[in-house]
């Protein structure tokens, strides 16, 4: 569907060192279960962890469709006659991204409490949805900013194209997302895809559409881009900054930040730091 250079370099070959780790534990568990290997184990002990195992697909598959129900239950869906304005932007560009007039992901508008998000995930196995946050809705109104609303649900669906969302991948790297830091940096590489997909849709959202995350809705226009970059030139190899990095889901803003002045400068040949 989607241009496989708009993914981040590392996204794949962390995906896959996953999985490996994902095969490795489930041969082991499966050689405990069968008494193939002489480990000195008691399977008995581990009879509740194996149907948990077992029934994992299935717990995940029930969660998504309650979290759905939740979603369908509060929210307010973007569509043609539910703030048009912005469902025309929305649907341009799901289908300039690859989407299918008929497979185009519903997109939610809903109370956040003063949260500034959004994100996309799955509703059942084949369909995905979006939703944003009305702190982040809001500065089409108050700002008459599309650009930055716009670059947000690029963003969303480009985790969404790029298959971030399906169920596999949380079965396949169940056993490595137990270790965090590797779900950490799983979680980072795929932001940074997302990013990639933003920036090649919505250019014209590079410079100021994150900032909205730090300065907050009101005051993000304000923030002046070159003063950041100077101010985080420093701020990039310090031993706890990049602990605090490593430990985090989304890149730290500023290499989320740099990752994409470079694209805007050098082009997607350029990759952002994923430590």
């Amino acid at each position: 569907m989607i241009p496989n250079h708009l993914r981040h370099r590392a996204e794949m070959p962390v995906y896959l060192f996953g999985i490996l780790v994902n095969l490795l534990a489930v041969v082991i568990i499966f050689g405990i279960s069968i008494g193939s290997w002489d480990l000195g184990v008691d399977i008995k002990q581990y009879q509740s962890f194996l149907v948990t195992l077992f029934l994992l697909p299935f717990t995940i598959l029930i969660l998504l469709h309650w979290n759905y129900a939740k979603i369908r239950g509060n929210a307010i869906q973007i569509t043609d006659k539910q703030f048009p304005d912005v469902y025309t932007m929305y649907r341009k560009l799901a289908l300039e991204i690859g989407f299918q007039e008929n497979k185009i992901p519903k997109l939610y508008l809903i109370q956040g409490g003063g949260t500034l998000n959004a994100y996309a995930t799955k509703c059942n196995l084949r369909k995905s949805y979006a939703v944003v946050y009305a702190d982040i809705f809001e500065i089409v109104r108050f700002h008459e900013d599309y650009t930055t609303l716009k670059f947000i649900l690029a963003h969303e669906l480009g985790h969404i194209a790029l298959g971030h969302v399906n169920i596999r991948r949380k079965v396949f790297t169940y056993f490595a997302n137990l270790f965090r830091p590797y779900a950490q940096t799983f979680t980072r590489a795929q932001e940074l895809s997302a990013d990639r997909v933003a920036a090649n849709f919505v250019p014209e959202g590079i410079d100021q559409s994150l900032f909205i995350l730090s300065a907050g809705k009101n005051l993000y226009p304000e923030v002046n881009k070159e003063a950041y970059l100077e101010q985080i030139q420093n701020e990039q190899n310090g031993l706890f900054l990049r602990a605090v990095n490593l430990m985090s889901d989304h890149p730290i803003m500023s290499k989320r930040m740099l990752a994409l002045d470079d694209i805007k400068n050098y082009g997607l040949k350029k990759h952002g730091k994923l430590f």
